[in-house]
């Protein structure tokens, strides 16, 4: 049988959201050691990959406050004895949605043609009865339109003195010289024109021996990524803006900064993007480097 969310993490029912989170953390690095030991040995890591997961999604839901009050109500019917629907709406009462979500959804299934489900009521209440349709109440009386005078004519002003005819403007010949001269180049620099960017270059390539070197001297560190990501010429606000990653965050990797990352399974994702921008075997530099995080 599957272990629920509490006893994965070896924690009480009671227990508070600091103690959900080192009680995780100490799990997914004991499991990260673990499959690192198993992949030394060429086995499966399947199973250990699975209890991963199961780890992850306890974590998402214990530390949510109400989807953990659902979780716990739902804990609670299922171990004790249900009895009367008074009693059993008594116990799940504070895990349901809220009157004002449930207003919302009314709201929702009586104005728009989306599949709502249908809200169960409480027991012992009875649905109102609807609220007949009134137009005069929704649709807003518009006042008629009044008219306004139309505007003066404009009067053309006549020209002073008398002037080259159009005719004649529009058959000139074009001075090619004066022509040419306006036809500058583009100065990017001096001109307000907006001068799209050049191609960004490629990543420098770095030899395969190169790397194996950095492994040997740094190991899966913080240290490795750097000098891999230096030795390609990529620099760190470059690769947070492909990775999506806080710029921050890329830097406390890089200098086994522990204490300033987030959770363990957010670090491995960034560490994951960093591994695979920088062409490197991503199942080794993430199994490598978490195992050294000690959150």
């Amino acid at each position: 049988m599957t272990q629920g969310f509490y006893e994965q993490f070896g924690i009480d029912p009671v227990a508070g959201t600091e103690e959900i989170r080192a009680a995780y953390r100490r799990l997914v690095a004991s499991l990260m050691k673990r499959r690192k030991n198993l992949l030394d040995q060429g086995g499966d890591t399947s199973q250990i990959d699975l209890v991963c997961s199961q780890a992850d999604e306890a974590w998402a839901v214990l530390s949510d406050a109400s989807r953990r009050r659902r979780y716990d109500a739902m804990l609670a019917l299922d171990n004790g004895d249900l009895g009367d629907g008074e009693g059993l709406w008594q116990k799940a009462a504070g895990a349901l949605v809220p009157p004002a979500a449930a207003a919302a959804v009314e709201l929702l299934s009586a104005i728009t043609t989306l599949e709502v489900g249908e809200m169960q009521q409480p027991p012992g209440q009875k649905r109102p009865p609807p609220i007949p349709y009134d137009e005069a109440k929704t649709v807003p009386k518009l006042q008629p339109a009044v008219t306004a005078p139309a505007p003066p004519p404009i009067a053309m002003p006549r020209p002073s003195r008398p002037g080259t005819d159009i005719d004649e403007v529009a058959t000139a010949p074009l001075d090619e010289k004066v022509f040419a001269e306006r036809l500058r180049t583009v100065d990017p620099v001096a001109s307000s024109v907006v001068v799209l960017p050049a191609t960004q270059k490629p990543h420098k390539v770095i030899p395969a021996e190169d790397i194996a070197r950095m492994v040997d001297h740094h190991g899966y560190t913080g240290s490795f990524l750097s000098a891999v990501r230096q030795a390609r010429e990529i620099e760190i606000q470059d690769m947070a803006d492909t990775t999506r990653i806080s710029a921050r965050y890329l830097q406390a990797i890089e200098s086994d900064a522990f204490e300033s990352l987030p959770s363990a399974t957010f670090v491995r994702g960034y560490v994951r993007e960093m591994a695979r921008m920088l062409d490197l075997d991503v199942n080794a530099v993430v199994s490598g480097y978490m195992d050294r995080f000690a959150p």
